[in-house]
């Protein structure tokens, strides 16, 4: 069978992007923000339960999670374009080429060449505008999905899963 591959490329703007959808991504980041969330209202809310009514407790509670939330994406926004935008993020930021070949999959670069074996490609996410290819339980491949046509996304994705289920 012949290798398949996607060219590419990332931009800061794709580095932006993938900081900040790693919330979205990553369940146990999901598990722990909800329980600091949970843990952090039970905090400030606590002190006066008894003594308000319970209208403005939950006014008070929807008030401190609007504002959690806002200033948890605010920090996420800071350091993404920090990450995106500071560092030289070399490997990162340029053309990228995934290829499948029967030992893995393979990833270059002008900065490297990686071969991820079968048994680590074990998640693939697609996320708004952007295929995740997970070669890790942490680590992965963004793929923007405005260079290539549903076709062949799906043609790839397809010699993706097949080559992956065989090593599962």
């Amino acid at each position: 069978m012949p290798n398949r591959s996607l060219t590419y490329e990332l931009t800061r703007w794709d580095v932006f992007v993938h900081w900040m959808t790693v919330i979205l991504r990553n369940r146990i980041l999901q598990v722990f923000l909800v329980v600091a969330l949970i843990f952090n209202t039970w905090i400030i809310l606590a002190p006066g339960l008894t003594t308000r009514p319970l209208s403005r407790t939950i006014f008070d509670a929807l008030v401190h999670v609007a504002g959690f939330l806002g200033f948890l994406l605010a920090v996420q926004g800071v350091l993404g374009l920090a990450n995106a935008f500071l560092l030289k993020q070399r490997g990162v930021v340029g053309r990228h080429t995934l290829e499948i070949s029967d030992q893995g999959l393979i990833e270059r670069t002008d900065c490297n060449e990686t071969l991820h074996r079968w048994p680590s490609v074990c998640r693939i996410v697609s996320l708004g505008p952007y295929l995740y290819i997970y070669v890790g339980d942490n680590n992965s491949h963004p793929v923007p999905k405005r260079y290539f046509s549903p076709q062949e996304i799906d043609s790839f994705l397809g010699d993706l899963r097949r080559h992956s289920e065989r090593c599962s």
